[in-house]
């Protein structure tokens, strides 16, 4: 992609790719440099506003991630993301400790796709971290049945089950988690 951009500066894919490159190093700082430049010259490309918004959670600029969360709203019009973005804004604002919120864009989540394991686990831990056991295994039991690959949704299930004094079942569930 460093080539593309030699050849022609002006290919926003390029950018958005090496962000992506430069994201999955861990290295934000640059991914958040090469999603501007993507930005800069496609500021109607909703997919650029939804990975720059991870980089700005990996650094806990949850504001930021959420203004673009909601231009990713604003742009997709085909409503491709809509539910993956409720989610994500419910964990930005359960990082700024807004639980009403964070409550409020996990039902949404919910709402628009109710086969959505990550919104289950999502609030299914929020209602563990609140101590509302019987929802949390509700909805950690629903992530699991939606995708039984989901690691971190077994894993959490798994100290529920501690919780309740269950700890063979709960090895089960650590052990598929692995």
């Amino acid at each position: 992609f460093n080539d593309v951009l030699s050849k022609n500066p002006k290919v926003p894919f390029a950018y958005l790719n090496l962000a992506a490159i430069y994201l999955n190093q861990q290295k934000v700082d640059s991914a958040l440099f090469f999603y501007s430049q993507a930005i800069k010259l496609d500021s109607v490309e909703p997919t650029v506003y939804f990975n720059r918004a991870f980089a700005f959670d990996m650094i806990s600029k949850n504001d930021n991630a959420i203004n673009d969360f909601k231009k990713v709203l604003q742009l997709d019009k085909n409503n491709i993301y809509k539910a993956l973005v409720y989610t994500y804004m419910g964990e930005s604002y359960r990082k700024k400790g807004n639980d009403s919120l964070a409550f409020y864009y996990y039902n949404l989540s919910l709402k628009e796709d109710s086969m959505l394991s990550l919104a289950y686990y999502n609030r299914g831990t929020y209602f563990l971290n609140k101590n509302m056991l019987k929802e949390a295994s509700t909805d950690l039991s629903k992530a699991i049945k939606i995708d039984k690959f989901n690691a971190p949704a077994l894993n959490i299930y798994g100290w529920l089950l501690i919780l309740q004094g269950k700890h063979k079942d709960a090895l089960i569930y650590f052990n598929r988690s692995l």
